[in-house]
């Protein structure tokens, strides 16, 4: 298995049923029609490619569209590298509600530096009862400050490429975030030893997810 060069959190805010957890776990599982609404936060993850040999394995966490869970999700805001906003572009109510989002996010993230950010309209296959229009939605996004795509995961309609939109922007603004995006290190079994590319020897002394981490109390690295 290749490494990905990067892992970055994003953190995914919107209403309830706009699609957020589909579109979540459609990267790795088959769209599913039953969903139940997220309770607090969950977490998913997907690797995109960018630049044709530079991958970044994205972090997403998926928050509940509900307002009395903002106090759980307020803690998620921490050290992300880019923020997700969605709604569904049959519910006019849902895209009005962006700017609360907006707002939310402006509230708790906790630095200065550079996000990147991203506005999606979800359900793009429902044309008939579709009730945003596309130019009200590029209005809203570029008064404040996000690009913006639609897409269907359903139909899997700009999905893959709207996560590539952000990875992208993510990777060649890394420099300007202050956490959220870090090199990847290694995943082996146990006891493997490996040299990385900066020629840092890890020795794995447990199965576990990707390392970030450059001091770790499981794995020894010299």
């Amino acid at each position: 298995m290749s490494l990905p060069d990067y892992k970055a959190r994003i953190i995914l805010l919107g209403n309830c049923n706009v699609g957020k957890t589909s579109y979540t776990r459609s990267f790795v599982e088959p769209f599913n029609y039953n969903y139940m609404p997220t309770v607090g936060v969950e977490y998913g993850s997907a690797i995109t490619r960018i630049n044709n040999n530079t991958s970044i394995k994205c972090q997403i966490w998926d928050t509940a569209g509900n307002e009395k869970f903002a106090s759980i999700i307020s803690c998620y805001y921490k050290n992300i590298a880019g923020v997700i906003i969605m709604f569904d572009l049959t519910n006019k109510n849902s895209f009005i509600n962006c700017n609360y989002w907006w707002n939310e996010f402006h509230k708790h993230k906790n630095s200065d530096k550079y996000i990147s950010k991203l506005l999606i309209g979800n359900k793009l296959d429902m044309k008939s009862k579709r009730q945003v229009s596309k130019k009200d939605a590029e209005i809203f996004a570029k008064k404040i400050g996000f690009n913006y795509m639609e897409i269907s995961t359903k139909k899997n309609i700009n999905k893959h490429e709207s996560l590539n939109v952000i990875a992208k922007d993510m990777y060649n603004n890394m420099h300007n975030i202050e956490k959220g995006i870090e090199n990847m290190h290694i995943i082996v079994n146990d006891n493997t030893q490996i040299t990385v590319k900066n020629n840092t020897q890890i020795t794995v002394k447990n199965n576990r997810d990707w390392c970030t981490q450059t001091e770790c109390p499981i794995c020894t690295i010299s």
